[in-house]
């Protein structure tokens, strides 16, 4: 059980963020601010886009940390780092 804990805490990660996504889906605009720069949005995704971009990009690097052998404290902080990023783009565009 123990030797598979991360695998569990990634899987959970990636879950959270999905959740959020979809339960922030229909406060969104049409058009999802996700780059910003000098404090102005200047690219934008749809919503649709959006609910499956993080968690894709959770998942995608999840599988090469592990195949790339990382320790278990990088692969949680990568998907901690991508589940703060998220909740920050959701903020930004309510």
């Amino acid at each position: 059980m123990r030797k598979n804990m991360d695998v569990y805490a990634t899987a959970g990660l990636i879950l959270i963020t999905l959740i959020i996504n979809v339960i922030a889906y229909p406060h969104l605009p049409d058009k999802v601010g996700i780059h910003m720069q000098s404090g102005e949005i200047d690219s934008y995704l749809s919503k649709a886009g959006f609910v499956a971009l993080l968690p894709g990009i959770q998942i995608i690097a999840s599988v090469i940390t592990k195949l790339t052998r990382k320790s278990t404290v990088t692969l949680i902080l990568l998907n901690v780092i991508a589940l703060g990023l998220d909740a920050f783009l959701i903020f930004k565009n309510i």
